[in-house]
């Protein structure tokens, strides 16, 4: 048989047991990442909400997340669990939500994403602020770190060109 961590035999039915749980275990960790995966875009969203809507007012709370996003305020309390759980806020229902340190590092990464997407379209492709906001907003999540520093240098460099040609 199989020997348990204190050096004793398990029978059949404590090693299912045993290999159930430890099933169960992964299962549910895997579950939990496939979750954020599956919800990062939006929890994006919210960490970005939170940060733009702190620099506006001095207390953050939920309804006014709900009323930014456009969201039900349900959504948003799920969302806020989610981000509480991964360190990003501090949050207690009917309290302020502040952005942990961490939280802090995460929206300014998002919001370079967002800023660098929508002044590209802007400059170089000429788009239409609206269209190219919201366009930044859906691509923002997939892009990462090498190409959002290709982008901001990218657009720095033609604003500059365009200055110098004016």
């Amino acid at each position: 048989g199989f020997c348990s961590k204190k050096g004793k035999f398990l029978t059949t039915k404590q090693k299912k047991g045993n290999w159930e749980q430890k099933k169960m275990g992964y299962l549910t960790f895997q579950a939990r990442i496939n979750e954020l995966k599956r919800h990062a875009p939006s929890l994006e969203d919210y960490l970005e909400a939170i940060a733009v809507l702190s620099t506006e007012s001095e207390y953050v709370h939920a309804s006014l997340i709900s009323q930014y996003l456009i969201v039900k305020k349900s959504s948003v309390t799920v969302a806020l669990r989610h981000l509480k759980r991964h360190e990003l806020i501090e949050y207690k229902p009917y309290k302020p939500i502040k952005l942990t340190l961490l939280g802090q590092e995460k929206a300014f990464e998002i919001l370079q994403r967002h800023t660098a997407l929508r002044d590209f379209f802007i400059t170089v492709l000429h788009v239409e602020s609206d269209k190219a906001n919201q366009a930044a907003c859906k691509i923002e999540h997939t892009i990462g770190p090498e190409i959002t520093n290709k982008l901001v240098e990218f657009v720095r460099d033609y604003k500059k060109r365009e200055v110098h040609e004016t």
